[in-house]
């Protein structure tokens, strides 16, 4: 399992709290697509601002994939540092 949950597998209330608190993240994360998905508007062109905003995404989650993926080769190097500061994240 994850191991961010050790500590609190045992213990049901914590637990609880952990697992309420994702729910209600997922939920908000997912208000947008649920207000668009749930619009009476029957148009269905893409605006400047959707493509603008559609662009701006895919390139996020491409820097998050390249994000991951340097840090899982520098964890597979054994962490040299103790911090990565390796590719992209050198800017975080």
């Amino acid at each position: 399992g994850d191991a961010r949950f050790d500590e609190v597998k045992d213990k049901f209330g914590w637990f609880l709290v952990f697992w309420i608190v994702q729910g209600i993240w997922v939920f908000c994360i997912s208000m947008p697509t649920l207000l668009v998905l749930s619009s009476l508007e029957s148009e269905s062109s893409f605006s400047t601002l959707d493509i603008i905003s559609l662009s701006a995404f895919a390139s996020a989650v491409l820097f998050e994939i390249v994000a991951d993926v340097q840090k899982a080769i520098w964890v597979k190097q054994g962490r040299p540092g103790n911090f990565c500061e390796v590719g992209v994240w050198k800017y975080s």
